[in-house]
């Protein structure tokens, strides 16, 4: 995870080594060599994305790269923030450390599943009449795109959520590897603490537009994002709205930040947006091209 920006670029490194000095974690150890079972813990994976995200734009800044909006899936938000100017990128590692941290102290429990092939509209609807026919804390915790959802929350209520959706026309179900159903009500329980970590955080507007992944709408007070960064543990994310909003806003060009291909996977369903991921190499080669001034940033996602 990561080495790529690890081993080719100074920025990365010295990033890296400033996440495990806040965290007391040796965190290259742990995303070079695993175990895969302490990695994908959100305890760990949560650091681990920011940290690597927050490279790539270590990166980006050192070679003068130019961005006019930022977006995040997920905990990616938490790096976008950082390109934004609203926290800088130490407080960010810091902040994801503790959301990571209090999320993993809740109980184990709840599924996610990926599901594809049904329009997202009608995914959403069917999913609601199931939670209110069973009474079960089931919801859509993501809408990645035009036809791909993700159902997040109790086992049973999951359960039943993909088999409406098998009978009302969906295509495919994947099971997510979580300890958590993130982005689901079974989320409400670390909210207090998150909030408090939140309200102690000093924030500055940003600089430039941030899309919130639950509206796809920009944040630009810091009361606004200290706002977001709280309701967002239990919101869907909604990254179909925010590739709409950057479609709609004349935007063709995204850089995903990282060593992730998943959200250039996700633009693919809008022909107007066309995203780069920083995970090829011929893309991290072009970075010693000073001629090379793309456009936006999008925030990896966890």
């Amino acid at each position: 995870m990561g080495q790529a920006l690890f081993h080719g670029f100074d920025e990365a490194a010295a990033t890296l080594a400033g996440a495990a000095a806040i965290t007391g974690r040796d965190l290259g150890a742990l995303m070079r060599r695993g175990p895969s079972s302490v990695l994908t813990r959100t305890g760990s994976a949560q650091v681990a994305v920011t940290t690597v995200s927050l490279a790539a734009l270590a990166v980006l800044r050192a070679r003068a790269v130019a961005y006019d909006a930022v977006a995040g899936h997920s905990v990616g938000m938490l790096a976008a923030l950082a390109a934004a100017d609203v926290l800088d990128p130490a407080d960010a590692i810091a902040l994801a450390a503790r959301r990571g941290t209090i999320m993993d102290a809740l109980p184990l429990g709840g599924s996610m599943v990926s599901v594809a092939g049904l329009a997202s509209p009608i995914a959403v609807d069917v999913v609601r009449m199931v939670r209110r026919r069973t009474g079960s804390a089931v919801v859509v915790g993501l809408v990645n795109g035009p036809q791909n959802v993700v159902v997040s929350g109790e086992e049973a209520g999951v359960a039943e959520a993909v088999r409406a959706l098998h009978e009302a026309g969906s295509s495919s179900a994947v099971p997510l590897t979580v300890s958590h159903a993130f982005h689901s009500p079974l989320m409400s329980g670390a909210r207090p603490a998150w909030q408090d970590v939140v309200a102690a955080q000093p924030l500055r507007n940003a600089r430039i537009p941030v899309l919130a992944d639950s509206t796809g709408e920009p944040l630009i007070s810091q009361r606004a994002i200290r706002e977001f960064l709280v309701e967002q543990l239990t919101s869907p994310v909604r990254w179909d709205l925010v590739c709409r909003h950057l479609c709609a806003s004349g935007e063709r060009e995204a850089i995903e930040m990282g060593d992730s291909k998943a959200l250039r996977s996700l633009g693919l369903p809008y022909e107007q947006l066309r995203v780069t991921t920083m995970a090829a190499p011929q893309f991290l080669a072009s970075l010693r091209d000073p001629g090379r001034t793309p456009l936006r940033l999008a925030g990896r996602t966890i």
